[in-house]
């Protein structure tokens, strides 16, 4: 994957509406989908859902508004350093989870899924959002093997490790198989255009509308959320082996 952020000024537009079943704290909603769905799931599909639904209830995801969760010496640090302040993480991964690395980071942005468990890495640091202006960056799949399923987006912290994005509360993620996700862990009610090796996916933060987008391979697909006001991640994550080269520049 190659990953690089773009300040621009508000300049790209997506003229579409787009709204997913499943909004943020829609509880009653989710309590009916366990009735529907969780039936359907294999045993170790329901153990992973139920792990990352008590994480979650342990540690509740922090929607801290937007720009405020760096701290003094953070944004100091990063005006020092530059891109060489961000680093992927995998982050509370299952106690259930192998002992052999799943995520291996390689010279901070470079990512390597080995596992066929569902799996995340995600950035240290928030989206750098200034003065309102729509902050973006773009994942280039160099490597997806047949059979792998890769996801990319946003999300809260604190995130478990062992979750694809999009699955869990406050994240919102694109997936290979042109799904999108928004704390939906049992469906997506609309294909979009799949990924294949060699795609770029972007994903877009307009702070002023709290409007999150995808593009693919430059085109607009849709706008996925709309006045959403609060510090993202970006995140991703793999079911299968995969190698995926990311670049933050």
């Amino acid at each position: 994957i190659y990953f690089s952020f773009f300040n621009n000024g508000g300049s790209i537009f997506l003229g579409s509406n787009f709204n997913i079943p499943g909004e943020f704290d829609d509880e009653e909603t989710r309590l009916n989908d366990e009735t529907e769905y969780l039936p359907k799931f294999t045993e170790l599909e329901r153990q992973n859902y139920f792990d990352a639904k008590q994480f979650q209830q342990d540690h509740e995801p922090e929607t801290n508004p937007i720009g405020s969760t760096l701290t003094t010496e953070e944004r100091d640090f990063i005006l020092d350093r530059g891109i060489q302040a961000y680093v992927f993480q995998q982050e509370n991964v299952s106690s259930l989870s192998s002992s052999m690395p799943s995520v291996i980071i390689e010279d901070k942005l470079d990512v390597r899924f080995t596992s066929m468990d569902p799996n995340s890495a995600i950035l240290n640091y928030p989206l750098p959002t200034h003065d309102n202006d729509t902050v973006y960056f773009e994942v280039k799949l160099f490597e997806l093997p047949e059979g792998s399923h890769v996801s990319i987006g946003v999300a809260t912290k604190p995130y478990p490790g062992f979750r694809l994005p999009g699955y869990n509360k406050y994240s919102i993620a694109y997936e290979s198989n042109g799904t999108v996700r928004i704390n939906q862990p049992f469906y997506s009610p609309q294909i979009w255009s799949k990924l294949l090796e060699g795609d770029v996916l972007g994903v877009g933060f307009k702070p002023r509308s709290g409007t999150i987008f995808f593009t693919h391979n430059g085109k607009k697909l849709l706008e996925a959320v709309h006045n959403l006001r609060m510090d993202l991640f970006p995140i991703i994550g793999s079911q299968g082996a995969a190698k995926l080269n990311v670049n933050l520049g």
